[in-house]
């Protein structure tokens, strides 16, 4: 008997845009890591932040 494995959709895409930018990045982890806070850089207002206790900046 053939089992049929669900797939969550949002999982399914999640894990193809961590791969193009894995791909973008040459598959270098520190290439990939640069790339990413430079996206922080520019993107920072728009990310959440957590502070030292692991609340998220906003958060009451």
């Amino acid at each position: 008997m053939e089992t049929k494995t669900w797939t969550d959709p949002i999982v399914e895409e999640i894990r193809a845009i961590r791969e193009e930018l894995f791909r973008e990045a040459n598959y270098d982890l520190r290439q990939l890591h640069e790339r990413l806070m430079q996206s922080q850089k520019r993107h920072g207002p728009r990310l959440f932040r957590k502070d030292q206790t692991g609340n998220v900046e906003g958060e009451k």
